[in-house]
């Protein structure tokens, strides 16, 4: 409702609703707006689709590669089998907290780094794993490429030509470090490079690990997943016994030490027992009594250090988990690539509804300036 006043200063209601009839004609105005500028519309829809077409008719297929395992974590029994057992009834901690930590294991800087400086052959070539890296990302043209409002104050413009010529992380340099970064990132994915290379979980119901590598280079895929793979184990069972592989080694040197003290002294009371035969002097018998009595008591100590070493040993087996790769990834893999086909019609479907509001908007914008 709209009011007015009229020259007896009466307020006067005039009805301003829209009626149906109002609403069905601006449709029609529209719709005849869109029939006026159909060539338009068909040029832009073909255009967005020749765009999508093309771009999905020269994108390199990607393959996947996907390698699944298992980790059995030998508690040896006691309160861990018995978490675990109340953890299937709902109580005490979840069972897929040490996955959890398994993943945020394999995306660590240290796996990756380690993963990456591991000797591979690609194509014939045999180099650093992070070169292969670099090469296949400069064939792309995101290895260096540098938006022009970005030169300026990015340092990725020092990165053309580079290759890693140690693995000796210790002594790198700016320039090094810039694209070892880059490679972790491009691996694992962050806010400025987008969802990265590697991807890795674990089944719910089965409990089953994977880790999978993208890229557009098959070979590339399988050499990246399993060097990943080979890395996390290794670091995960070595942490996992650490203690215990310490207390070993202890246990081992003491024991290699007692040993050749015994040995030296066995030695010692032999040649003695051989200078001295047929002697029978009281002092001779007391130098052979004491060599003796040392002698026995260092096999009784190296019996017992042997015990020692044992249950050290059984320790450390007792604790390592068993990490269990399943099924490896094989050459060929199955690429997977967009058709050309659909991107092309939703490419077409793209630009015509992107028309159809730009038409509209410019009719509404040119009948409220022509008020």
């Amino acid at each position: 409702m709209q009011k007015s006043i009229n020259s007896k200063n009466e307020t006067i209601y005039e009805d301003d609703d829209i009626s149906l009839k109002d609403v069905i004609l601006r449709i029609k105005d529209y719709f005849r707006e869109l029939l006026l500028n159909r060539k338009f519309l068909f040029i832009i829809a073909f255009l967005f689709a020749i765009y999508f077409g093309y771009k999905a008719f020269i994108t390199k297929p990607a393959y996947t590669s996907t390698l699944t395992f298992m980790i059995n974590k030998n508690d040896g029994g006691g309160i861990g089998s018995v978490g675990a057992i109340l953890g299937r009834f709902g109580f005490g901690s979840k069972a897929d907290g040490n996955k959890d930590k398994i993943i945020q294991l394999n995306k660590s800087r240290r796996i990756i780094e380690k993963a990456v400086f591991k000797k591979v052959i690609i194509h014939n070539n045999e180099d650093y794993l992070a070169n292969h890296i670099i090469n296949y990302l400069d064939s792309l043209n995101k290895w260096f490429h540098v938006p022009w409002y970005k030169k300026p104050f990015s340092k990725q413009a020092t990165l053309s030509g580079f290759h890693f010529i140690s693995d000796n992380t210790a002594m790198f340099g700016d320039t090094a470090n810039t694209a070892l970064k880059k490679i972790y990132f491009i691996l694992t994915g962050s806010k400025e490079s987008g969802p990265g290379m590697m991807t890795n979980g674990y089944d719910e119901d089965s409990g089953i690990l994977h880790i999978s590598v993208t890229t557009h280079d098959p070979i590339l895929s399988i050499e990246i997943t399993n060097s990943i793979f080979d890395n996390l184990s290794e670091f995960y069972i070595e942490k996992t016994v650490e203690k215990q592989k310490t207390t070993y080694d202890i246990v081992k040197m003491k024991t290699d030490s007692i040993l050749n003290l015994l040995k030296k002294k066995e030695i010692e009371l032999a040649d003695f027992e051989d200078r001295s035969h047929g002697l029978f002097s009281s002092k001779s018998k007391l130098k052979e009594l004491r060599l003796k009595r040392d002698v026995q008591k260092l096999s009784l100590m190296y019996g017992e250090s042997i015990k020692n070493l044992e249950i050290a040993d059984f320790a450390v087996k007792n604790k390592t988990p068993f990490v269990q790769a399943i099924d490896r990834p094989l050459y060929p893999l199955e690429g997977e690539k967009r058709s050309t086909i659909k991107s092309f019609i939703l490419g077409g479907i793209l630009g015509l509804f992107l028309g159809i509001i730009f038409v509209i908007f410019r009719k509404i914008y040119r009948d409220a300036m022509s008020q």
